[in-house]
């Protein structure tokens, strides 16, 4: 957390705001696949990842991430330290942004890889 000014004033608050993000997150990917699920009519979408899925959920992470870190710096939610590059315009965080761009792509790779292999 490098690149967030410091909010939390014990170990026991940085690990409950981390958790409460880890939940979001988790939220997140679910919301995704069963957005997926719905666009596709296919369960196991995420086993036939290509070229507009993995753009369309790379382009839904970068619009929810700068929502999300917009209105978190708007409204005083949190604040970036000196260590985070910022996205012109709306200046808000890459490292966020980028995270919710990688990380359901990758996570829906891997278990695609999975499900996949599972059937074999």
């Amino acid at each position: 957390m490098f690149a967030y000014e410091q909010f939390a004033t014990s170990a026991a608050q940085t690990w409950l705001i981390c958790g409460l993000a880890s939940i979001g997150d988790a939220v997140y990917i679910s919301v995704l696949y069963w957005l997926g699920h719905r666009i596709t009519h296919d369960r196991d979408w995420i086993a036939h990842l290509n070229g507009l899925r993995i753009l369309t959920l790379a382009g839904a992470g970068l619009t929810s991430a700068t929502l999300i870190e917009w209105i978190a710096l708007v409204m005083g939610i949190w604040s970036y330290s000196e260590a985070m590059i910022r996205l012109p315009l709306l200046e808000v965080g890459i490292l966020p942004v980028l995270q919710l761009m990688i990380l359901p792509v990758l996570t829906f790779w891997i278990v695609g890889q999975i499900t996949q292999r599972s059937r074999i």
